[in-house]
């Protein structure tokens, strides 16, 4: 059974995900079954531009999060000092009682 290079490689990247579904995968592919098609798998034009834009989001705010943290640390002093305030009035409120 010679397959072509991108055949084996998206073969490979199946059995990397998902091992032991792969296997029973091919075992009921030379039973009869269905044999998956490994290489166009994930290639949905529409699937694949709101994949991008999802990571797009989750890149800007982390981005915006380590830009804040390391550019202006001092945006985060009013949450600061904010939380601090309330941790000395819970503070106070249980050595009261």
């Amino acid at each position: 059974n010679k397959c072509t290079r991108l055949e084996a490689m998206a073969n490979m990247d199946a059995y990397l995900a998902d091992p032991n579904g792969w296997t029973l995968t091919k075992l009921k592919a030379k039973k009869g079954g269905y044999d998956p098609d490994f290489i166009n798998v994930n290639t949905d034009p529409k699937q694949l531009v709101l994949t991008g834009i999802w990571a797009g989001i989750v890149f800007a705010i982390l981005g915006r999060f380590v830009y804040l943290n390391i550019y202006q640390p001092e945006a985060y002093d009013s949450i600061r000092a904010t939380q601090a305030e309330i941790a000395k009035a819970v503070q106070s409120s249980i050595t009261k009682d």
